[in-house]
């Protein structure tokens, strides 16, 4: 082996003393020191071997072996970022004294007559190239080389699941990422992994890679190697965007943005208790219920955060539940009127720039109303009864019970709410002919209903916590990633 260092003697005067000068006239020639690893290097084994072969250098000066000399042995740890898999900060090599057999991360040793230093290894419980630096110090020098090693995983002993749960878009698709391994979860490669789909709504490779079809619900997938089994689930939902309000880990609640798989999450300006947010269906601008003066006013607020009052509330007067038009002109809400002698309720119009406040409709309480995306109707609940009105004309028809959060279907032909007393989901025709109870799973009172552009599903909240409702048979789809939000509603 080539010298991994060499001291010259025409370094300094002071270095040509220390490398060989015998202080007369003439030096005797430059002090060449070098190190040598002579065994035990290169082994290959599985996880917690102990090679029989001791791990030997020696220590040469101008070629001939140079005793006395305290060289260091250095078991390098496995590197990596997951602390609890493959390669992670522990794990790497041990070193022990030979005579002692007490296996720990550093020890050194003297060389002998014969300029050898011996140390013995343990392989640590990661599998990879591993290592153990040698060096020594000498002449004001350090000699440093590198002992190089294979670990190789042990026995199959599980199955390691990357994704275990999972929410993704329809037509989208993930990586499982399992792998058999020992029993320190190191991956056997040479292993085979079998991967099948036992639901319709996705299809798997050979690489577990599965892919989403355009069917929504819950999926699984069952992995199998080496005589061990496990599954990972999923859930495929709709294309849609979101606007709810999202209660933070620090206790804060913000207005937020993000799509129903839960990506592109954008956290906006914190609020105060309810909000009740409303995405402009033309630009990135929401509409939101915000305390103030004692009362409820209308807020505006733009998708970089910065946000203005439209509608201020001044006692008794308020505003409430605002709801965009299909055109992003002008904002519907809830709010106050003063008659003669008393305060009433009404819906109200105003346009996004504050100007053209104007009453639509009478109601006997605040009420939300919800616009048809042609912008021509809006229902709302008054009385005993919930009903759809022609912006136009003001000729409303009584379409079921009365209820809170319309919301119209994307063909315009019906509407779904929450029943006001029994907070049951009901979806009705818009031209009053027929209304049906979707489910007996009851819920709050203020949670939001909305569909989802196909038509087929419905968002709701139920006890707190959202939920898709097949129109057609009333099947219904948790989406537990989303618990962190309320007050959800599709974005137009």
């Amino acid at each position: 082996m080539r010298p991994r260092n060499v001291c010259l003697a025409l370094a300094t005067p002071i270095l040509l003393a220390a490398c060989g000068g015998s202080g007369g006239s003439e030096p005797t020639g430059p002090t060449v020191s070098e190190m040598q690893i002579v065994a035990g290097a290169g082994v290959s084994d599985t996880v917690l071997a102990k090679p029989f072969q001791a791990l030997t250098v020696v220590v040469l000066q101008n070629g001939l072996p140079k005793p006395g000399v305290v060289v260091s042995f250095e078991g390098l740890p496995a590197q990596g970022t997951d602390p609890n898999g493959p390669g992670s900060t522990s794990g790497g090599i041990l070193v022990s004294s030979v005579a002692a057999n007490d296996f720990v991360g550093f020890v050194s040793d003297t060389t002998d007559l014969s300029g050898r230093a011996s140390v013995l290894v343990q392989f640590g419980t990661r599998a990879g190239d591993m290592g153990v630096r040698i060096t020594y110090s000498t002449l004001g020098l350090w000699i440093a080389d590198t002992a190089q090693f294979t670990v190789r995983p042990g026995n199959s002993t599980q199955l390691i699941v990357g994704v275990r749960d999972t929410v993704l878009q329809v037509g989208a698709s993930f990586g499982i990422g399992a792998y058999s391994a020992d029993r320190f979860r190191n991956m056997r490669s040479q292993d085979a992994v079998t991967y099948l789909a036992i639901d319709t709504v996705a299809t798997v490779n050979a690489a577990g890679t599965v892919q989403a079809r355009q069917a929504v619900g819950r999926g699984t997938v069952v992995i199998r190697a080496n005589g061990f089994e496990d599954s990972t689930h999923f859930t495929v939902v709709p294309i849609a965007e979101l606007t709810a309000v999202y209660d933070g880990t620090d206790g804060v609640s913000r207005i937020a943005t993000l799509k129903l798989d839960g990506s592109s999450l954008r956290v906006l300006g914190a609020i105060k208790q309810t909000a009740y947010p409303s995405h402009s269906p033309t630009e990135d601008l929401i509409a939101y219920e915000q305390e103030m003066n004692g009362g409820a006013g209308i807020t505006l607020q733009t998708g970089t955060g910065s946000a203005r009052v439209l509608v201020e509330a001044a006692p008794p007067w308020s505003g409430r539940y605002p709801a965009f038009s299909a055109d992003g002109a002008s904002i519907y809400f809830g709010g106050t009127v003063k008659y003669a002698t008393y305060w009433g309720y009404a819906i109200w119009r105003v346009g996004v720039d504050g100007s053209g406040l104007t009453m639509v409709a009478t109601t006997d309480a605040f009420t939300t109303p919800g616009l048809s995306s042609d912008g021509t109707r809006i229902a709302f609940s008054s009385g005993d009864g919930m009903f759809v009105q022609s912006i136009a004309t003001g000729e409303s028809v009584r379409v079921g019970r009365h209820g809170l959060f319309p919301s119209f279907s994307p063909d315009g032909q019906r509407i779904a709410y929450v029943d006001y007393d029994w907070g049951i989901l009901t979806i009705a025709a818009v031209d009053g002919s027929s209304s049906r109870l979707m489910t007996q799973n009851g819920a709050y009172w203020d949670e939001r209903v909305s569909w989802l552009p196909d038509g087929n599903w419905i968002l709701r909240s139920r006890f707190h916590a959202p939920v898709l409702v097949n129109v057609a048979s009333g099947e219904e789809v948790r989406l537990p990633h989303l618990a962190r939000l309320r007050e959800v509603t599709v974005k137009p």
